[in-house]
């Protein structure tokens, strides 16, 4: 199998949409989203152009799908203006009222009373296990987003190819802050994974309160490179939302470089440029 990033944080827009292109063709996430407010400004025209351009990309990448996972009900992960693309597909989504906080449980149930019609098959994946056309995917059960449950849960997913077609295993940990958690790093080293898409700690977060969060979170991510069979930690999401992300990741950098292990951003990883937008805003405006 091959993994995709479509849109992330690196490429200019909220999101972690990604596409496994396997036997069977997987879209995870399928939503791209802006700050509403960041620096006391809304997003510059840039950033708007660049989030309907992925929003265009991930429409065409829900056409190849046959499957479609959504780890939770925040925005910059699921996008009910864009159901339609869920006509005739599996969904597999986070349980919708269970393990999840009142703002998500409205939305889920929002969003799937617009996909029910149209859908193949609704599952829920808390927990659970499904095989399709020799990719295998295990999902966590519900986990914090982040330290603890204020933002709600979300679920990781392991995918497993055992066509031998390319690489063999992936982890998408879904919004889990730079996996401060036990409940985090436990189902991480399970899976094994040779490439591992790890949403960075919330710079808000860093910034802000909790010390020892970053300290964990920078515990467990350096934990799965010494000790599990990771090639490549694809590191995105909240963390690259600060321009200064690098040195609240700096010891996980080091450590992979002298693993010599990739630690890179979703652009990169598709060879592309980063081209941070969010965290520049107010020099966007700048120029004008």
């Amino acid at each position: 199998m091959k993994i995709i990033p479509i849109s992330a944080e690196s490429m200019g827009t909220r999101s972690t949409a990604t596409f496994i292109d396997g036997k069977c063709k997987i879209l995870i996430d399928p939503s791209s989203a802006l700050a509403l407010r960041r620096f006391g400004l809304p997003p510059h025209r840039i950033e708007i152009e660049r989030k309907e351009k992925h929003i265009s990309k991930i429409k065409e990448y829900a056409k190849k799908a046959e499957v479609i996972v959504v780890t939770h009900y925040h925005y910059d992960h699921h996008n009910p203006s864009i159901s339609d693309i869920f006509k005739n597909k599996i969904a597999i989504v986070k349980h919708p009222t269970e393990n999840i906080n009142y703002s998500q449980r409205w939305r889920a149930k929002v969003f799937l009373e617009k996909i029910e019609p149209i859908v193949r098959k609704i599952e829920y994946s808390d927990g659970r296990e499904f095989s399709f056309k020799g990719l295998k995917l295990r999902f966590s059960e519900a986990v914090p987003h982040g330290p603890d449950e204020h933002l709600g849960y979300v679920t990781m997913v392991g995918v497993k190819d055992r066509n031998k077609t390319g690489l063999d295993s992936f982890l998408y940990t879904s919004d889990v802050e730079g996996m401060p958690l036990k409940e985090h790093l436990e189902f991480a080293m399970k899976e094994n994974a040779r490439v591992v898409y790890c949403d960075g700690p919330l710079h808000d977060v860093v910034s802000k309160y909790r010390g020892g969060t970053l300290r964990d979170a920078s515990r467990n991510m350096n934990r799965l490179l010494r000790e599990s069979r990771v090639e490549t930690m694809i590191l995105e999401h909240h963390l690259l939302r600060d321009a200064s992300w690098k040195k609240y990741v700096r010891t996980t950098l080091r450590l992979a470089k002298r693993l010599n292990k990739r630690v890179i951003t979703a652009a990169e990883y598709v060879g592309k440029k980063v081209d941070f937008l969010e965290m520049y805003r107010k020099e966007l405006f700048g120029r004008e």
